[in-house]
């Protein structure tokens, strides 16, 4: 199983590099003696619906607790417990699937939801780009309280703003911005409107390359951070020995 694809650069930017920034692959290999099974069978049918990682958990739980006693042979729904939340790849799971059935966060949705960009009155409404700086920075103090660590961000630009449609019902924004140099900065997060104030909801991803820009902050920080103070870096020093030869006198 990984646990991302590409994450940076022009990918990205793009519709699959939004599925792959998220998004893991998942390869299971089967058992030979299960390849003709009915389990084996099902089990390319879910493959081609939406799963979550709480049916992760539910299958190895089957694998460990339930089939076993069934000998592998029965595919029927069944509901694992303790956390039920959850159905086995290798059962017959409820219908419909999609992240509005499933304890899926819209950063992580793969349903093909139609975005359009938002009008440019919400936009004056709703300050998008200083909630989401904000949202940024205080994440930075929140991590650590030494202030001379990063620069603060300040915003350059949008990239883009998006919405669900139809936006009076889903009060969800899609939205990439850029901060001012040097650090130049482009992020992407996901927003919900609730009683008319805007907030960032799951996590932030960083779009750009860094490099180590942040290599001064804590692993949680280090994509938000430019640092004020750049690491000491130990260059290795060869030594070199100088032979000398001397030439026989006479």
């Amino acid at each position: 199983m990984a646990d991302h694809g590409p994450r940076f650069g022009k990918m990205a930017k793009t519709y699959t590099g939004s599925v792959e920034t998220n998004n893991p692959l998942f390869v299971i290999s089967v058992p030979e003696e299960l390849r003709n099974s009915p389990i084996y069978k099902l089990l390319q049918m879910n493959s081609r619906n939406l799963q979550t990682i709480f049916d992760t958990r539910a299958t190895l739980l089957d694998i460990l607790k339930h089939q076993p006693q069934e000998n592998f042979e029965v595919t029927n729904f069944k509901e694992i417990l303790p956390d039920g939340r959850g159905t086995s790849f290798l059962r017959e799971q409820l219908e419909p699937r999609s992240c509005k059935t499933l304890p899926i966060p819209f950063q992580y949705c793969l349903c093909p939801y139609k975005l359009v960009p938002v009008k440019e009155e919400t936009m004056k409404t709703f300050n998008f780009e200083k909630v989401a700086v904000d949202t940024i920075n205080q994440k930075i103090s929140n991590s650590t309280n030494d202030t001379s660590l990063c620069l603060k961000l300040e915003f350059d630009k949008i990239l883009k703003l998006e919405t669900y449609e139809p936006e009076i019902e889903s009060k969800t924004y899609v939205l990439s911005v850029r901060s001012k140099k040097p650090q130049e900065g482009e992020f992407k997060m996901t927003l919900r409107r609730c009683d008319n104030e805007i907030k960032v909801v799951g996590s932030i991803d960083r779009i750009n390359k860094y490099g180590e820009a942040g290599d001064c902050a804590p692993q949680e920080i280090e994509r938000f951070c430019y640092c004020l103070k750049k690491k000491a870096t130990k260059k290795a020093t060869k030594k070199t020995t100088k032979k000398t030869t001397k030439k026989p006198n006479g």
